[in-house]
């Protein structure tokens, strides 16, 4: 019989050792390369809407146009209104113009929201740290479930 360096044991935890090293190593290359296909800041502009109400949206939620994302939010304060001041960050090709209009959505009955930008028909565009001004705010269920509730209470009191 053959004399083995190592017990069975012991190859065992070399393996797992092993693969558990390829798997960071794959995941650090991988984080890495897609950090390099990240724009730099150079590359993007904000553009600013205010909001009476952006519940359910995040920093980095999805500014679309079309449905197609153009964008992400990139920040949010409360303004001197009590109104919620949302920075929207966009590739510099994506040109809005003027006088488009955003709102917040939802994709589907109970997912994330995001932010749909309605392009208007002018031939000017939003400058870089300038304004959206039509906004509509979100919708949250919760108060439309109340008001539909409401309303059958009503109609069933009538009868």
């Amino acid at each position: 019989m053959k004399a083995s360096f190592y017990s069975k044991a012991e190859l065992k935890e070399i393996t797992v050792g092993t693969l558990v090293f390829l798997i960071g190593l794959i995941v650090v290359v991988g984080l890495y390369g897609r950090k390099q296909n990240v724009k730099s800041p150079s590359d993007n502009y904000t553009v600013f809407a205010r909001f009476n109400n952006i519940d359910g949206v995040d920093k980095g939620s999805d500014v679309r146009m079309a449905g197609v994302s153009v964008g992400k939010v990139f920040n949010f304060t409360i303004d001197a209104n009590y109104g919620a001041k949302v920075a929207l960050r966009f590739d510099s090709k994506i040109k809005i113009p003027d006088d488009s209009a955003a709102s917040i959505e939802t994709n589907g009955l109970f997912g994330g929201k995001y932010i749909e930008i309605q392009p208007g028909g002018s031939e000017d565009y939003v400058a870089k740290d300038g304004a959206i001004l039509y906004t509509q705010d979100a919708l949250v269920i919760d108060n439309l479930l109340d008001q539909i509730i409401a309303i059958g209470e009503r109609n069933r009191a009538k009868k």
